[in-house]
């Protein structure tokens, strides 16, 4: 598994954590407003999880370009490598 797989797995298992569904549906290039239960609670949520999980702090503006899955993935990769 690549880093970058390894980055979209585990933003894939924070959103079903999140959303408390296992079985959530959740491609590469998701919407997050599409997600069933997606919501200002389910955006917290998984930011600070996000965070969390790879040890870093996203800004607001980085946070509103998160609009799909694989946009979160690149954003946390992206800043692991600084």
């Amino acid at each position: 598994m690549t880093d970058a797989d390894g980055v979209l797995a585990a933003i894939r298992d924070i959103c079903r954590a999140e959303l408390d569904d296992p079985a959530l549906a959740v491609g590469e290039t998701t919407r997050f407003a599409d997600l069933r239960g997606w919501d200002s609670v389910a955006v917290a949520g998984v930011v600070m999880a996000a965070e969390e999980r790879f040890g870093l702090r996203l800004s607001s503006e980085e946070i509103e370009q998160a609009v799909r899955v694989d946009d979160l993935a690149r954003l946390v990769r992206a800043r692991r490598t600084r």
